[in-house]
């Protein structure tokens, strides 16, 4: 019964792994997405994400430049 056992833990240790490395292959083929522009900023003040076109952080209300 010990060897029964052993060799199904085997077998599924093997099977897994070959699934693993299949998907890990296939990942790698598939294109990359393009990243999206950012649409936020850091606030130099409290360093809390802002909207791009924001004049004024909502945290700390601080005025801040429009580029």
């Amino acid at each position: 019964n010990y060897g029964v056992f052993l060799n199904n833990v085997i077998d599924f240790l093997v099977i897994a792994l070959v699934i693993f490395l299949l998907i890990r292959a296939v990942n790698k083929m598939m294109p990359k997405a393009p990243e999206a522009p950012p649409q936020t900023k850091d606030c130099p003040y409290c360093l809390s994400k802002v909207p791009l076109k924001a004049t004024r952080c909502p945290f700390c209300t601080s005025e801040l430049r429009v580029e």
